[in-house]
């Protein structure tokens, strides 16, 4: 995987190189971390985040912030505290710029961040505010989705379902978590998508628990 990523990577070099593109360019840095030992990805991950900034690639600043707070969380650099700080410099670019696909992976990650401190019930209330916000809005990179008023649902939909289906189930609510695997199948009906497979594994572990718990073995 790591021989024809790279091999990929330097294709899209030498092609952004030759068409003297650089926006290109900076798109296909963006990826090097991913294919680079885990010692040096925080500074790439920070010069492609300042690199994308003086460039005035909104998006690819947002998202590299979010990429850079992710790894941080995972790798223990900085306390709970110093992630969220980093994250928030996310949430600020994506309010100026209006770029809402990333304002709701902003709080899927926040409730993942909860989750990974130990804080359950501030994962489960951040994402319920991710499945309040109004996405209907025209800051997506499609264009004018307001206009006619489609609302946004994709993978941090679908992960804010599994935290509160989780939420739900570890408290006893068993009939809430019932309707909000309902909402999520209906949402995400095909299992097999990146979506459904979020919310249709969270509900097996429901499933597993019911029944162990039934001693129904």
């Amino acid at each position: 995987y790591s021989s024809a990523a790279s091999d990929v990577y330097k294709r899209q070099v030498m092609m952004a190189q030759e068409s003297n593109d650089h926006i290109c360019l900076q798109h296909a840095l963006s990826w090097l971390y991913r294919i680079q030992p885990e010692s040096e990805r925080l500074k790439l991950m920070e010069r492609c985040v300042s690199k994308s900034n003086e460039m005035g690639l909104s998006y690819l600043t947002s998202l590299g912030i979010q990429a850079l707070s992710q790894f941080a969380a995972i790798v223990g650099y900085g306390g709970p505290a110093t992630v969220m700080e980093i994250l928030t410099r996310s949430d600020v670019l994506n309010s100026q710029h209006s770029i809402l696909e990333l304002v709701t992976s902003s709080y899927s990650q926040k409730s993942a961040f909860w989750s990974l401190y130990g804080r359950s019930h501030m994962a489960a209330i951040v994402s319920q505010l991710l499945l309040n916000l109004d996405t209907s809005g025209s800051g997506t990179s499609g264009g004018k989705r307001g206009s006619d008023g489609l609302y946004v649902t994709g993978e941090a939909t679908a992960i804010a379902l599994s935290n509160l289906i989780r939420h739900l189930h570890d408290r006893g609510h068993d009939k809430m978590t019932d309707k909000i695997i309902d909402l999520a199948r209906s949402l995400f009906p095909n299992e097999s998508s990146i979506c459904g497979e979020l919310w249709r594994y969270t509900s097996l572990q429901v499933e597993f628990e019911r029944a162990l718990h039934a001693t129904n073995w």
